[in-house]
């Protein structure tokens, strides 16, 4: 899941799912007149083999929610062209009862 910020919201159409955020922007909708150029020059990358850092996720506990903290775009980019997304992707993950106190969570 994204984190509960009025861009990804926005993107989103207020689902949770990144293939939905991947949709909007193949479908050319722009959120707050910010151009999709970014994700779809991340894609290209991965296209390409680049690779990139870890994507951080965090969650309450192994049972909650998974929510990016940082690395929103790049997976936005790999939903563009699912057979992109790599069948093990790295990622570092933190837990802590206390993120379901967070307000972006």
């Amino acid at each position: 899941m994204y984190i509960n910020y009025s861009y990804w919201n926005e993107l989103l159409s207020n689902s949770i799912l990144p293939l939905d955020a991947a949709k909007n922007i193949q479908n050319g909708i722009e959120i707050f007149g910010v151009s999709n150029d970014g994700f779809k020059d991340i894609h290209a990358d991965i296209k390409h083999g680049i690779s990139f850092p870890k994507m951080i996720f965090v969650s309450a506990n192994e049972k909650s929610r998974i929510v990016v903290l940082e690395g929103h775009a790049r997976i936005t980019a790999y939903f563009l062209e699912i057979e992109y997304i790599p069948e093990e992707l790295e990622v570092i993950i933190g837990y802590s009862e206390k993120f379901a106190d967070w307000d972006l969570y």
